[in-house]
């Protein structure tokens, strides 16, 4: 018997290349500021089965492709990730996309909103600055939030104190932006009220 040795073979085995880019963003929407957190998944072509590709460096502009803001590699899921934080934004939109090996992703619209300004009035029985009332009747305190470009303010946590009596109430603007309190009068003189209001 004889035994004998073929030839050596050497098999390189690669990923193909990069096919497609799927890009995401979350969240899509930011006022005022905020943190966008971008997701480009990598996929390449082999034997036309979509493979996830791992280790491809990915590039992410904004500006509708213009500005590079910074790279990241894809992990074991083909998935690069990559944060970026808009601060006092203007009312406008921002166009996002991935660039890998010379392939682009798909664009994503972020949409910004300024962030406004927030005001807060009180009212007593629908009333604001002075009112008449009869003591040791029970009325109606409202104080209503709104943001000059959102509108009414949703779960807002009002604090009304009536400064002469040192006493307060706590409560919670609704869908409407208004958050409301029953008040009342043991003798007749003066009552000051103010709200204090922390939006969310």
């Amino acid at each position: 018997m004889a035994t004998i040795t073929s030839n050596q073979v050497t098999v390189t085995v690669q990923q193909p290349p990069v096919s497609a880019i799927n890009l995401s963003a979350s969240p899509t929407s930011i006022t005022g500021s905020g943190t966008v957190t971008l997701t480009a998944t990598v996929t390449g072509t082999a034997g036309g089965t979509s493979i996830l590709l791992s280790g491809i460096s990915v590039s992410f502009y904004n500006n509708n492709g213009a500005n590079l803001q910074g790279n990241a590699t894809t992990n074991s899921s083909g998935v690069a990730t990559f944060s970026y934080t808009y601060s006092n934004v203007g009312t406008g939109t921002d166009q996002w996309v991935a660039v890998a090996s010379g392939v682009d992703s798909n664009t994503v619209t972020i949409t910004l909103n300024a962030a406004g300004t927030y005001s807060a009035e009180l009212t007593i029985n629908g009333q604001a600055n002075s009112v008449t009332l009869t003591e040791d009747t029970s009325y109606t305190a409202a104080v209503t939030v709104t943001n000059s470009v959102t509108g009414p303010v949703n779960g807002a946590s009002v604090t009304l104190s009536d400064t002469t009596t040192g006493t307060t109430q706590t409560g919670t603007t609704n869908s409407s932006g208004v958050a409301s309190f029953t008040v009342s009068f043991p003798s007749t003189g003066t009552y000051v009220f103010v709200a204090t209001v922390t939006v969310p």
